[in-house]
């Protein structure tokens, strides 16, 4: 069986520029200089049934 799950949109810190909003003294291109970008993502899970051993 599979399962998708949709995380809702949510704020987390630039990964590029750890937060800081700027890289070598340039503006991240990632996050426009705010140090945060807006994330959501698909989870999708396969859970298969389970088949006990024959003896």
């Amino acid at each position: 069986m599979k399962r998708t799950r949709t995380i809702p949109p949510h704020v987390v810190a630039c990964k590029v520029c750890d937060g800081r909003g700027i890289i070598d003294g340039h503006i991240c291109e990632q996050c426009k200089g705010s140090g945060r970008i807006i994330v959501t993502c698909d989870v999708v899970t396969y859970v298969m049934a389970f088949v006990p051993e024959t003896l």
